[in-house]
């Protein structure tokens, strides 16, 4: 079967190349509606019974209840995930020309699971070792993704329903960062997500 994946009108780079670097603002940005229905629910049947592992529940000073699986692009037995991973690089190597990345990375593929009822993840910031961007697919359930100036200071709430794209701010040079502090949480409906992550070469070799 053949499926539309994305509303491609949506994905505006240039925009995203100039707010989501923009150093003064939050550096993360909601793209709605942006998966397809049906090619969503495809990728979420693909990866729901995926080998999940239990995450530890404190992790970097951020408190975590979620379980995930990692997928070497390389060897992606999951037709969709591949789809998914392939229409996500052509529109990040057309941004990292808009957005002036200076590393050639390479993704590192994760689904996350997170039971209805879960804490989720509490405030924090992704590690300084993942660059450009973070893109999180949400494919399906329901939990408050929320913004801090600080871990007690909140200063906002993104729309994250399924068929939504969370685009995240990452440092694109060893002296820029400007992280998002943001939390997933608490988790009201079962909640799966397609995250990727770009890292050196080198770094891979070491996870």
């Amino acid at each position: 079967m053949t499926y539309a994946c994305f509303d491609t009108s949506k994905l505006d780079l240039d925009c995203i190349a100039t707010e989501l670097y923009d150093l003064t603002k939050p550096g993360c940005i909601a793209v709605n509606d942006f998966i397809f229905l049906d090619f969503r629910q495809a990728l979420w049947a693909e990866v729901k019974n995926g080998p999940f592992s239990k995450q530890q529940n404190v992790y970097k000073n951020a408190e975590q209840d979620l379980s995930i699986f990692f997928v070497d692009p390389k060897q992606n037995p999951y037709t969709h995930l591949a789809l998914l991973h392939a229409l996500y690089q052509h529109a990040y190597y057309t941004l990292a020309k808009k957005a002036g990345f200076q590393e050639k990375t390479r993704s590192r593929i994760a689904v996350h699971k997170y039971d209805q009822g879960s804490i989720g993840i509490t405030p924090h910031k992704d590690e300084r070792k993942y660059l450009n961007m973070i893109s999180i697919f949400i494919l399906a359930g329901k939990a408050p993704f929320s913004l801090y100036k600080s871990r007690q200071e909140k200063i906002g709430e993104l729309d994250a329903q399924p068929g939504s794209l969370i685009l995240l701010r990452a440092p694109r040079s060893k002296t820029e960062d400007g992280r998002p502090m943001h939390s997933i949480g608490p988790v009201l409906e079962e909640r799966y997500s397609i995250c990727f992550r770009e890292l050196l070469d080198q770094e891979l070799e070491h996870i």
